[in-house]
């Protein structure tokens, strides 16, 4: 394999972990919405666990 096309493996390899971490987020950005159009009022509790879920994917490895 050439180096152009181990790079190209790689790269390919980071965008995949990339759409993982995406789509993560946007599970728990619905998550968040679904409580909004319902009406539910966010607590401090709920609040803090929405934001540490949203920070540990985004500094994940695979961010």
């Amino acid at each position: 394999m050439s180096w152009g096309e181990d790079r190209l493996r790689d790269l390919l390899g980071r965008l995949d972990d990339q759409y993982v971490v995406l789509a993560s987020v946007r599970d728990v950005v619905d998550e968040m919405e679904r409580d909004v159009e319902d009406g539910r009022d966010w607590d401090t509790d709920t609040r803090d666990e929405l934001v540490r879920r949203l920070r540990a994917l985004l500094l994940s490895d695979e961010a």
